[in-house]
Protein backbone atom coordinates (compact mmCIF):
# COMPACT_ATOMS: atom_id res chain seq x y z
CA UNK A 1 0.00 0.00 0.00
CA UNK A 2 0.96 3.29 -0.94
CA UNK A 3 -0.41 5.79 1.65
CA UNK A 4 1.31 8.86 0.65
CA UNK A 5 -0.19 11.57 -1.59
CA UNK A 6 0.98 15.48 -2.19
CA UNK A 7 -2.87 16.84 -1.86
CA UNK A 8 -2.74 18.74 1.79
CA UNK A 9 -5.90 16.98 2.98
CA UNK A 10 -4.03 13.40 2.58
CA UNK A 11 -7.55 11.91 1.31
CA UNK A 12 -7.37 7.76 1.48
CA UNK A 13 -8.94 7.91 -1.79
CA UNK A 14 -5.38 8.96 -3.40
CA UNK A 15 -3.97 6.09 -1.74
CA UNK A 16 -3.33 3.11 -3.69
CA UNK A 17 -2.78 -0.64 -3.26
CA UNK A 18 -2.42 -3.90 -4.56
CA UNK A 19 -1.99 -7.44 -4.30
CA UNK A 20 2.11 -8.28 -4.93
CA UNK A 21 1.86 -12.63 -4.32
CA UNK A 22 -1.30 -14.82 -4.51
CA UNK A 23 -0.30 -18.19 -2.56
CA UNK A 24 -3.48 -20.15 -2.96
CA UNK A 25 -4.18 -21.25 -6.67
CA UNK A 26 -7.65 -22.81 -5.70
CA UNK A 27 -10.01 -22.79 -3.23
CA UNK A 28 -9.15 -25.98 -1.29
CA UNK A 29 -5.60 -23.93 -0.88
CA UNK A 30 -6.35 -21.79 1.93
CA UNK A 31 -3.04 -21.12 3.05
CA UNK A 32 -2.47 -18.34 5.23
CA UNK A 33 0.19 -15.97 6.14
CA UNK A 34 -0.25 -14.70 9.63
CA UNK A 35 3.39 -13.15 10.33
CA UNK A 36 5.26 -10.44 8.64
CA UNK A 37 7.57 -11.27 6.28
CA UNK A 38 11.33 -10.29 6.45
CA UNK A 39 12.87 -8.11 3.67
CA UNK A 40 16.17 -7.79 1.90
CA UNK A 41 17.31 -5.39 -0.48
CA UNK A 42 18.94 -6.62 -3.85
CA UNK A 43 20.59 -4.77 -6.33
CA UNK A 44 21.84 -8.11 -8.74
CA UNK A 45 19.33 -6.79 -11.69
CA UNK A 46 18.02 -3.47 -10.56
CA UNK A 47 17.04 -2.56 -6.81
CA UNK A 48 14.01 -4.58 -5.65
CA UNK A 49 12.80 -6.31 -2.20
CA UNK A 50 12.94 -9.49 -1.54
CA UNK A 51 10.61 -10.82 1.01
CA UNK A 52 10.28 -14.29 2.97
CA UNK A 53 7.59 -15.61 4.90
CA UNK A 54 5.52 -19.14 5.80
CA UNK A 55 2.59 -19.96 5.42
CA UNK A 56 0.28 -21.71 8.41
CA UNK A 57 -3.20 -21.03 10.07
CA UNK A 58 -2.19 -20.05 13.43
CA UNK A 59 -5.57 -20.00 14.39
CA UNK A 60 -5.72 -23.60 14.06
CA UNK A 61 -2.61 -25.35 14.48
CA UNK A 62 -3.71 -28.47 14.85
CA UNK A 63 -4.30 -29.48 11.27
CA UNK A 64 -2.82 -31.41 8.87
CA UNK A 65 -3.83 -29.71 5.43
CA UNK A 66 -3.55 -27.78 3.46
CA UNK A 67 0.60 -28.49 2.58
CA UNK A 68 2.24 -25.33 3.72
CA UNK A 69 4.67 -23.35 2.31
CA UNK A 70 8.38 -21.44 2.92
CA UNK A 71 8.65 -18.65 0.38
CA UNK A 72 10.80 -16.27 -0.65
CA UNK A 73 9.58 -13.56 -3.22
CA UNK A 74 10.89 -11.09 -5.17
CA UNK A 75 9.45 -7.66 -5.08
CA UNK A 76 9.87 -6.26 -8.50
CA UNK A 77 6.48 -4.19 -8.31
CA UNK A 78 5.06 -6.74 -10.71
CA UNK A 79 2.48 -5.31 -13.07
CA UNK A 80 0.43 -8.61 -12.52
CA UNK A 81 -0.25 -10.60 -9.04
CA UNK A 82 2.47 -13.38 -9.15
CA UNK A 83 1.76 -16.65 -8.20
CA UNK A 84 3.81 -19.99 -7.82
CA UNK A 85 4.52 -20.48 -11.35
CA UNK A 86 6.46 -17.31 -11.06
CA UNK A 87 8.32 -19.27 -8.76
CA UNK A 88 11.24 -21.96 -8.26
CA UNK A 89 9.87 -25.17 -6.69
CA UNK A 90 13.10 -25.62 -4.63
CA UNK A 91 11.79 -28.84 -2.86
CA UNK A 92 13.72 -31.16 -3.58
CA UNK A 93 16.81 -29.30 -3.18
CA UNK A 94 18.26 -30.94 -6.59
CA UNK A 95 21.12 -28.21 -6.66
CA UNK A 96 22.44 -30.25 -3.32
CA UNK A 97 21.72 -33.27 -4.74
CA UNK A 98 24.90 -35.25 -5.62
CA UNK A 99 23.41 -37.22 -8.39
CA UNK A 100 21.54 -34.34 -9.99
CA UNK A 101 23.07 -33.52 -13.62
CA UNK A 102 25.37 -30.58 -13.99
CA UNK A 103 23.32 -29.21 -16.78
CA UNK A 104 19.98 -29.52 -14.64
CA UNK A 105 21.45 -27.84 -11.48
CA UNK A 106 22.80 -24.82 -14.09
CA UNK A 107 19.01 -25.14 -15.80
CA UNK A 108 17.68 -24.42 -11.98
CA UNK A 109 20.20 -21.91 -11.12
CA UNK A 110 19.24 -19.96 -14.31
CA UNK A 111 15.73 -20.00 -13.54
CA UNK A 112 16.57 -18.92 -10.01
CA UNK A 113 18.22 -15.94 -11.35
CA UNK A 114 15.32 -15.03 -13.98
CA UNK A 115 12.19 -16.05 -11.84
CA UNK A 116 10.83 -14.44 -9.10
CA UNK A 117 11.65 -16.24 -6.10
CA UNK A 118 11.70 -19.76 -5.14
CA UNK A 119 9.28 -22.07 -2.68
CA UNK A 120 9.40 -25.00 -0.06
CA UNK A 121 6.59 -27.34 0.03
CA UNK A 122 6.51 -28.65 3.96
CA UNK A 123 5.12 -31.92 2.61
CA UNK A 124 7.66 -34.01 4.76
CA UNK A 125 5.81 -34.02 8.03
CA UNK A 126 2.11 -33.83 8.37
CA UNK A 127 0.28 -30.92 9.53
CA UNK A 128 4.15 -28.84 9.62
CA UNK A 129 3.27 -25.13 9.33
CA UNK A 130 5.00 -21.33 9.74
CA UNK A 131 3.64 -19.96 12.56
CA UNK A 132 6.58 -17.11 13.14
CA UNK A 133 8.19 -14.45 11.28
CA UNK A 134 11.37 -15.37 9.36
CA UNK A 135 14.63 -13.65 10.14
CA UNK A 136 17.98 -12.99 7.45
CA UNK A 137 21.33 -12.78 9.13
CA UNK A 138 24.36 -13.14 6.84
CA UNK A 139 22.76 -14.53 3.94
CA UNK A 140 20.76 -17.33 6.10
CA UNK A 141 17.05 -17.30 6.57
CA UNK A 142 15.75 -18.92 9.49
CA UNK A 143 11.85 -19.80 9.45
CA UNK A 144 10.67 -21.83 12.40
CA UNK A 145 8.11 -24.85 11.91
CA UNK A 146 5.72 -26.86 13.94
CA UNK A 147 4.29 -30.32 12.95
CA UNK A 148 1.14 -30.92 15.43
CA UNK A 149 1.00 -34.62 17.39
CA UNK A 150 -1.41 -36.80 16.27
CA UNK A 151 -4.80 -36.97 17.63
CA UNK A 152 -8.21 -35.17 16.72
CA UNK A 153 -8.32 -31.88 14.89
CA UNK A 154 -12.01 -31.24 16.72
CA UNK A 155 -11.30 -31.98 20.29
CA UNK A 156 -9.99 -28.85 21.96
CA UNK A 157 -8.75 -30.42 24.92
CA UNK A 158 -6.43 -32.05 22.76
CA UNK A 159 -3.09 -30.10 21.27
CA UNK A 160 -0.27 -32.39 22.35
CA UNK A 161 3.34 -31.32 22.41
CA UNK A 162 3.80 -31.87 18.70
CA UNK A 163 7.63 -30.78 17.04
CA UNK A 164 9.11 -27.81 17.01
CA UNK A 165 11.91 -26.71 13.98
CA UNK A 166 13.89 -24.68 12.59
CA UNK A 167 14.99 -24.40 9.13
CA UNK A 168 18.50 -22.54 7.98
CA UNK A 169 18.50 -21.96 4.30
CA UNK A 170 20.31 -19.89 1.79
CA UNK A 171 18.07 -17.21 1.49
CA UNK A 172 18.18 -16.71 -2.71
CA UNK A 173 18.27 -20.62 -3.37
CA UNK A 174 16.35 -22.84 -0.20
CA UNK A 175 20.29 -24.43 -0.17
CA UNK A 176 20.98 -25.98 3.23
CA UNK A 177 23.42 -23.92 4.88
CA UNK A 178 24.81 -26.48 7.71
CA UNK A 179 25.65 -29.59 8.30
CA UNK A 180 22.42 -30.48 10.93
CA UNK A 181 21.36 -34.02 10.24
CA UNK A 182 24.53 -34.90 12.24
CA UNK A 183 25.77 -36.90 9.22
CA UNK A 184 29.63 -37.78 9.42
CA UNK A 185 29.82 -37.61 5.86
CA UNK A 186 30.19 -34.04 5.34
CA UNK A 187 27.55 -33.85 2.46
CA UNK A 188 25.14 -30.42 3.01
CA UNK A 189 21.87 -32.04 1.32
CA UNK A 190 18.38 -31.42 1.87
CA UNK A 191 18.08 -33.24 5.23
CA UNK A 192 20.60 -30.32 6.41
CA UNK A 193 17.71 -27.32 5.94
CA UNK A 194 16.07 -28.14 9.45
CA UNK A 195 16.45 -29.16 12.77
CA UNK A 196 14.35 -30.38 15.81
CA UNK A 197 14.95 -28.21 18.19
CA UNK A 198 11.94 -29.59 20.92
CA UNK A 199 8.27 -29.63 20.97
CA UNK A 200 5.79 -26.95 21.53
CA UNK A 201 5.52 -23.93 18.80
CA UNK A 202 8.52 -22.13 18.71
CA UNK A 203 9.06 -18.75 18.44
CA UNK A 204 10.96 -16.73 15.28
CA UNK A 205 14.78 -16.27 15.87
CA UNK A 206 15.74 -13.64 17.55
CA UNK A 207 19.38 -12.38 16.50
CA UNK A 208 20.77 -10.18 19.45
CA UNK A 209 24.03 -8.36 20.20
CA UNK A 210 26.04 -9.17 23.58
CA UNK A 211 29.67 -7.50 23.79
CA UNK A 212 29.62 -7.19 20.04
CA UNK A 213 28.96 -10.59 19.21
CA UNK A 214 25.78 -11.87 17.91
CA UNK A 215 24.01 -15.18 19.07
CA UNK A 216 20.48 -16.08 18.04
CA UNK A 217 17.83 -17.51 20.20
CA UNK A 218 14.17 -19.69 20.28
CA UNK A 219 11.83 -19.99 22.62
CA UNK A 220 10.49 -23.33 22.08
CA UNK A 221 8.70 -26.02 24.74
CA UNK A 222 9.86 -23.85 28.27
CA UNK A 223 13.20 -23.57 26.95
CA UNK A 224 15.57 -21.99 24.57
CA UNK A 225 17.60 -23.15 21.81
CA UNK A 226 20.63 -21.40 19.85
CA UNK A 227 20.68 -21.51 16.37
CA UNK A 228 23.64 -21.92 14.36
CA UNK A 229 24.94 -18.86 12.53
CA UNK A 230 26.73 -18.23 9.58
CA UNK A 231 29.12 -15.40 11.30
CA UNK A 232 28.95 -14.10 15.01
CA UNK A 233 30.34 -10.34 13.86
CA UNK A 234 28.32 -7.54 13.82
CA UNK A 235 26.68 -5.80 11.06
CA UNK A 236 25.18 -3.38 12.69
CA UNK A 237 26.54 -0.15 15.25
CA UNK A 238 26.65 -1.58 18.83
CA UNK A 239 27.81 1.97 20.31
CA UNK A 240 26.77 5.48 20.16
CA UNK A 241 27.80 8.61 21.52
CA UNK A 242 26.58 12.11 22.04
CA UNK A 243 28.01 14.94 21.09
CA UNK A 244 27.13 18.02 22.42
Amino acid sequence: FDIGNSTADNLTGNWTGKMIFNSNAGTSDQRKIFYPPDVTLEKDSGNYEMLLFGTGDREHPKATTPVNRLYAVKDKNPSTVLTENDLVDVTQDLLQNPSTPLTQKTAILQSLQEKNGWFIKLEEHLGEKCLSNPVVFYGVAYYTTFAPTDGSETDICFVGEGTARVYALQYKTGNAVFNLDGSLDGAITRSDRSIIVGSAIPSGVIITFIGGTATGYVGVGGGVHKPKLFSHKSIVPVTWRIVF
